[in-house]
């Protein structure tokens, strides 16, 4: 909370994500708090100036849009998608938000989220 409080206030990035950084180093990135963290910390990263922390951010991304584990799977590959279109690769964006249609379990109560916007950006109907 502090660190989006310095950067809403100063706009001084370095210092928020330096606090960020300290926080999360405390924190298991597997936990359910612990992960909401890390995945702000990879959009900071993703928004940043600096090419190798936005590059190390990609990285870190794509291994959250891969593990099976993580309960932010989905988001990450949603988000991942999101990162292709926005530099113009839109058919590793289309893949990606492909591979996350066809990873939905039809069977849950609770429709993925995530899902019916990959299928809105791949102009799928998907209201039954």
């Amino acid at each position: 909370i502090k660190s989006e409080l310095i950067y809403k206030q100063n706009h001084d990035y370095n210092e928020s994500i330096q606090l960020l950084d300290q926080a999360l180093a405390g924190i298991d990135k597997k936990s359910s708090i612990g992960s909401l963290f890390y995945m702000k910390r990879i959009k900071m990263g993703l928004d940043s100036d600096d090419a190798k922390v936005k590059q190390e951010a990609l990285k870190n991304l794509e291994q959250l849009a891969n593990d099976k584990e993580s309960a932010l799977q989905q988001e990450a590959q949603y988000l991942l998608g999101l990162y292709f279109i926005a530099n113009n690769d839109i058919a590793k964006a289309q893949e990606i938000f492909k591979n996350l249609v066809d990873s939905n379990d039809d069977s849950a109560l609770i429709k993925s989220l995530w899902v019916k916007l990959a299928q809105e950006k791949l102009g799928l109907v998907f209201d039954k």
